[in-house]
């Protein structure tokens, strides 16, 4: 993801000098032809002369002619083999070609960055904590035997009561991937209440998805029945997806031409297997991705910011690694946020755990430093945005 545009910038440079390398290939090519045509075309020329000044019948004036013609035919192959003129040309070509590869080289230097640990800073962690991070993750990518040998040396209790919710979804999700419906539905049919409460469209497009399958089996009327069986509750819902599906009936035998034949595409199974793994684990209170996942994920989308920030300002404002926070914002996706993010309307500064935000009796809230600012020596204040005079004992840290 870091590198993503300036790969495709690079990407971009080295087509365009294969093209110029192609382009000039052919040149060459045509240019040598020129010249053997040239050549061959001299060369009959010169035996044709030749084999009319060794007839003995010419007169002198006829064989004089004939020499002449000769110096002709040698002048012009002189005239079409230039030397100056293919020189200038094939140079020309290299410093165009040279140009060309000199940018690509800088690209280069420009896409792989020498240095990425200034990017970074030490952080002090809890090896236990590192441990147990490592051990889900392998257990919900579904690597059992590993997790056993890992928590094993690793001083980790290993419960199967405890892994055997990560380890459910994940075979169904594989079994979805295999195009195997029958354990999702076992699934949604046992915490069907708790899908419902989530508000989750799981239950529909399992569904959508067993009635898509038995038309590719050619079960055209157990696919209605089941249609019957399970649409009507979806109905109000989904109404604009289930209408297609009774479309499909029509070309039942013939959906790879027909305008239905985006229904049965095979990565609508992968799609579906990934709705799974996110509905299925709210449906038992789990988080979706892993905390190593996300940790990647979240640093490899701040690192250009880092990166960016260390390469122009560590000399000015010193080592990266100083401090307990970031010296300055990266914004991540709205999926790594698991919490609100409160902005103190007076410093501008995100609020810290050092910086926490706090309540005032009126009702308006700032960060902890700036109450302090604010705070004259009897400790009340008057609020910012409101004429209210307010104590510094009075406020309330809020946690968000």
């Amino acid at each position: 993801v870091f590198l993503a545009p300036a790969m495709a910038a690079l990407a971009k440079d080295v087509e365009r000098l294969l093209k110029r390398r192609k382009i000039e290939r052919e040149d060459r090519q045509d240019m040598l032809d020129s010249v053997l045509s040239s050549l061959q075309k001299a060369l009959t020329s010169l035996q044709g002369s030749e084999d009319s000044m060794q007839c003995e019948t010419k007169e002198g004036g006829e064989k004089r002619a004939e020499a002449e013609e000769v110096a002709q035919v040698l002048e012009t192959l002189e005239g079409e083999l230039s030397l100056e003129l293919w020189t200038e040309k094939l140079e020309a070509d290299y410093k165009g070609l040279n140009i060309q590869l000199n940018k690509v080289g800088k690209s280069v230097d420009k896409t792989m960055p020498p240095d990425l640990e200034r990017a970074c800073r030490p952080i002090q962690h809890s090896e236990s904590q590192v441990n147990q991070v490592i051990f889900d993750h392998l257990v919900r990518s579904g690597r059992l035997e590993i997790a056993r040998c890992f928590a094993k040396e690793a001083g980790i209790p290993f419960k199967e009561e405890d892994v055997q919710p990560y380890v459910e979804i994940y075979c169904i999700s594989r079994d979805i991937g295999q195009q195997e419906l029958d354990s999702a539905c076992k699934f949604a049919s046992v915490h069907a209440g708790r899908l419902e409460e989530v508000d989750s469209a799981l239950p529909f497009h399992l569904a959508k998805m067993k009635f898509l399958q038995l038309l590719q089996r050619g079960c055209e009327e157990e696919a209605v029945a089941h249609a019957r069986k399970k649409f009507p509750s979806f109905y109000e819902r989904h109404r604009k997806e289930i209408l297609p599906l009774f479309g499909c009936l029509a070309f039942q035998r013939r959906a790879g031409a027909s305008p239905y034949k985006s229904l049965f595409d095979p990565q609508l199974w992968v799609q579906l297997s990934q709705l799974f793994k996110k509905e299925g684990s709210r449906a038992l209170g789990l988080s979706c991705d892993t905390p190593l996942i996300v940790c990647v994920h979240a640093g490899i989308a701040a690192l250009p910011k880092l990166y960016k920030f260390a390469t122009v300002m560590t000399e000015k404002l010193g080592e990266l690694s100083s401090g307990t926070t970031l010296p300055i914002e990266v914004k991540l996706h709205r999926d790594f946020q698991y919490h609100s993010v409160f902005m103190c309307p007076v410093s501008r500064e995100q609020a810290s755990h050092d910086n926490p935000p706090t309540l005032l009796q009126c009702g308006h809230v700032l960060c902890e430093l700036s109450l302090k600012k604010l705070t004259r020596s009897a400790g009340r204040l008057k609020c910012p945005y409101c004429p209210r005079e307010v104590s510094l004992s009075g406020s309330v840290r809020l946690t968000f």
